[in-house]
């Protein structure tokens, strides 16, 4: 089975772990505790291709920044989240994208910026001038909620596809029934919820 390794980054309490978990395990965390490093796997259905993703959701404090130069560097794909109601968090957002693209050598990096909390009515980063900005860079952008579970799924979906679209030759090495995929702890929950599961929104 393909797999690829995806990297969620932002500033400290944009969502990032509350996203993943949504994606993951089809529940919304509330609560916020600051993460170091917590990684998942989850099997999605892409194009008719059933893909496995190793989940990266990293440190948002600048306390580690060094960790997430290493983190950068394994990465095939990047999930750069923002609060909508945080401007500063958007503020990082340049910066992010700056050292993914600088740290990985690669002006084409697959990244996904995906702006959070979209379910808030006191947002105070405006969509228009998010869109405007990811298209100057070239980057994608989506609207989410991990709360209501808005474009979670679709948001690594296509942060999967770009991956799958520059790294043809991990398609190839899975075609003509390669060596099959160990099972994981979670390989249960990883086939029920295959192609999104519960979380898929139409």
């Amino acid at each position: 089975m393909e797999t690829y390794k995806v990297i969620v980054l932002g500033s400290g309490g944009v969502g990032k772990s509350a996203l993943t978990i949504q994606l993951v395990q089809c529940r919304f965390v509330a609560s916020y505790d600051p993460t170091i490093e917590d990684s998942y796997k989850k099997m999605i259905n892409v194009d008719d291709k059933d893909v496995s993703l190793d989940i990266l959701d990293t440190a948002g404090q600048d306390d580690f920044a060094a960790i997430r130069a290493t983190y950068m560097r394994s990465g095939q794909g990047f999930i750069v989240v923002f609060a909508v109601n945080d401007p500063t968090s958007w503020d990082q957002v340049d910066k992010f994208q700056s050292d993914i693209k600088v740290t990985s050598g690669k002006d084409d990096i697959p990244i996904v910026v995906c702006g959070n909390k979209c379910d808030i009515e006191d947002r105070e980063v405006k969509e228009d001038e998010a869109r405007q900005y990811c298209r100057e860079k070239g980057l994608t952008y989506f609207e989410t909620s991990a709360k209501n579970n808005y474009n979670v799924h679709e948001a690594f979906v296509e942060v999967t596809r770009m991956m799958r679209k520059q790294n043809p030759a991990v398609q190839k090495e899975t075609q003509g029934g390669g060596d099959k995929p160990k099972k994981s702890s979670d390989d249960s929950n990883n086939k029920s919820e295959g192609g999104g599961g519960c979380c898929n929104i139409a």
